[in-house]
């Protein structure tokens, strides 16, 4: 038997020529997909006076509300479940025409508006017109422990392990941290026009340089449902993030239209994963092998041939992917 795992809806399928295995494995026959897939492109989930203080220019409206996936969000979705549905024809899971038997697709997604909407346009994509449910907890009020279990208790960071572990990796403090980094976020006061902004202009000293850093100092807080990150490093990873989703949502001007190349989008982008290089990648952070959903997917895969329900696909967020994927 043989199972993929597929994140972020790419296959993970070695390119070694077939013929180098086969004078030492018998032929593989593919049973079963996994799919771990983060929402489409949505709306900020936020916007908070704090984004308005850092800069002097009027952040661009969204056609939905906040942290909805967007109309053009589901369009892409539904491409990438059409693209799948050609790779899992080609692979021998689905057939080339109707519709997936009952019990053969199983789509899966967390509560939020914009996970249970990407699965809908997944599974659009994937077999038009059929009818494939997408499965959510009942309750889209409260959060799911499949998909958070520090949220609903099923688990629980240890806080001096955590923070002792997230500050080496830091490098021994959040400041040291955020002092190796001073290229990338100066790239984004440019961005922001930080300099015009109230939160510099309204300072009491204006004699000195004003700085994200300076201005929002950074704290590392632990719990044992949550760990995050303040000031300028958690404010810095969802601004750029935004800027992200603007340019996949088509719009004229990401940015304001002071990003023009790919080099200023890397380093603007750097700022996002290093927070969740330090709160996501952190072993002692990132879920074991028996986080729930981790341990729902192995046993769907290890279940008999003849109750097998061929393609999973768990629809979640950001975080929760980066996390299952350290492996």
């Amino acid at each position: 038997m043989k199972a993929i795992l597929i994140p972020f809806l790419s296959l993970l399928i070695p390119l070694t020529p077939q013929s180098a295995f086969a004078q030492s494995e018998p032929e593989l026959k593919l049973e079963s997909v996994v799919i771990v897939s983060r929402h489409g492109v949505r709306a900020p989930t936020k916007a908070t006076q704090l984004m308005q203080d850092v800069t002097p220019d009027a952040w661009p409206t969204w056609p939905v509300k906040l942290g909805w996936l967007t109309p053009r969000g589901g369009e892409l979705i539904a491409y990438l479940g059409h693209y799948q549905r050609q790779r899992l024809v080609a692979d021998g899971l689905l057939a080339k025409k109707g519709c997936p038997q009952s019990g053969q697709v199983a789509i899966i997604a967390d509560v939020d508006e914009r996970t249970r909407k990407t699965g809908e346009a997944f599974a659009a994509g994937l077999a038009p017109d059929c009818a494939i449910t997408v499965h959510t907890q009942a309750d889209t009020s409260s959060p799911d422990p499949l998909f958070n279990p520090l949220k609903t208790g099923v688990c629980q960071l240890d806080n001096a392990n955590v923070t002792d572990a997230i500050l080496s990796r830091a490098g021994g403090s959040i400041a040291d941290f955020t002092g190796h980094r001073q290229t990338a976020f100066r790239e984004l006061e440019r961005v922001l026009n930080f300099p015009q902004s109230n939160l510099c202009l309204k300072r009491e000293k204006q004699d000195e340089s004003c700085s994200l850093t300076q201005a929002l100092p950074s704290e590392l807080k632990v719990s044992a449902d949550n760990v995050s990150l303040t000031g300028a490093v958690s404010l810095a990873s969802m601004l750029t993030e935004i800027f992200l989703l603007q340019q996949a949502q088509g719009m004229p001007e990401p940015g304001w239209g002071r990003i023009t190349d790919s080099h200023q989008w890397n380093t603007l982008l750097s700022l996002h994963n290093a927070q969740f290089y330090l709160l996501q990648r952190t072993p002692e952070v990132a879920p074991q092998p028996r986080h729930p959903v981790i341990r729902f997917d192995q046993d769907s895969v290890d279940a008999p041939s003849t109750a097998k329900t061929g393609v999973w696909c768990d629809i979640t967020h950001f975080s929760a992917v980066y996390r299952r994927t350290r492996y």
